[in-house]
């Protein structure tokens, strides 16, 4: 066998070998280049100290956008928590709470008895 190359089910199938997964070159367009300067990465005229980061660092400014690829302009703050906007705008059209709640007026607060 030596010298044979081997290939798994996929690739015999497919025909193709190593053409690596998905369009790397969307990703850099629809985030911008990344230039590795002193002190970190500039993205779009600003300085970070990392690409990717939590969401507390992207919102402090130390990351350009979460793993997820989430922005600073994509989070909100809400009293003590960070949070993603599209997802807290999703729950609030949802009414993911239902009927746990006391209907409005009725001068009983918290959830249903």
């Amino acid at each position: 066998m030596k010298g044979s190359s081997r290939k798994n089910k996929t690739q015999r199938k497919s025909g193709r070998v190593g053409k690596g997964k998905g369009n790397s070159k969307a990703r850099t367009r629809r985030f911008g280049r990344a230039k590795k300067v002193e002190g970190g990465v500039l993205i779009g005229g600003k300085v970070y100290d990392k690409i990717k980061g939590t969401k507390t660092e992207v919102w402090n400014g130390t990351a350009h956008r979460t793993g997820g690829g989430v922005t600073k302009d994509g989070l909100i703050h809400t009293g003590s928590r960070i949070k993603f906007a599209a997802k807290s705008e999703n729950a609030k059209k949802n009414k993911n709470l239902g009927n746990h709640l006391q209907k409005k007026g009725s001068g009983v607060f918290g959830p249903k008895q």
